[in-house]
């Protein structure tokens, strides 16, 4: 499933998106090494946000061992068709 994505958290701009990324990905220790991170645009209300995404899963249930191992770094943890 390459279009399967995990998001782990939607902010008010692409910086704050990116710079979570980046700080989850140092906090992992390798564990994210084969999932790319994105961000994607979102407008809720007329609001833009982004999302902060991780991709490169395979099935369902790889994404969502990879939920599991997270859930002490992030405040939750959606999976996501892109």
């Amino acid at each position: 499933m390459a279009n399967l994505y995990v998001q782990i958290a939607v902010f008010p701009s692409r910086e704050a998106a990116e710079a979570a990324l980046a700080s989850l990905r140092q906090r992992s220790e390798g564990v994210l090494a084969l999932h790319p991170s994105v961000t994607e645009p979102l407008n809720i209300d007329g609001q833009q946000f982004h999302r902060a995404l991780l991709g490169g899963f395979r099935s369902v249930a790889e994404a969502q061992a990879l939920c599991d191992q997270l859930k002490d770094e992030v405040k939750s943890c959606v999976l996501r068709l892109r």
